[in-house]
């Protein structure tokens, strides 16, 4: 993680909230540090696949893709 903050010091200093209705409020987000990507993955056809019973199949691209990321950060450490 490059930047003047490690990834786990913004992770200790976010606030846990108990009401799942709190969630919806967006003044109680913390904006990301300025260093940080967010990747994110669309399984196509994945409502279907699990509603045919394969969520297995779906499971496994997801890790694949979790797999991926890991690769691509040569092993350093990521949220």
């Amino acid at each position: 993680m490059r930047g003047a903050e490690p990834a786990n010091a913004f992770y200790l200093n976010v606030h846990l909230h108990e009401a799942f209705a709190s969630l919806a409020d967006p003044s109680l987000y913390s904006p990301l540090p300025q260093d940080w990507w967010i990747g994110t993955s669309d399984i196509a056809g994945s409502t279907q696949a699990v509603a045919q019973g394969k969520y297995k199949s779906v499971n496994m691209v997801a890790a694949a893709v979790i797999s991926g990321q890991i690769n691509v950060h040569g092993g350093a450490e990521f949220p």
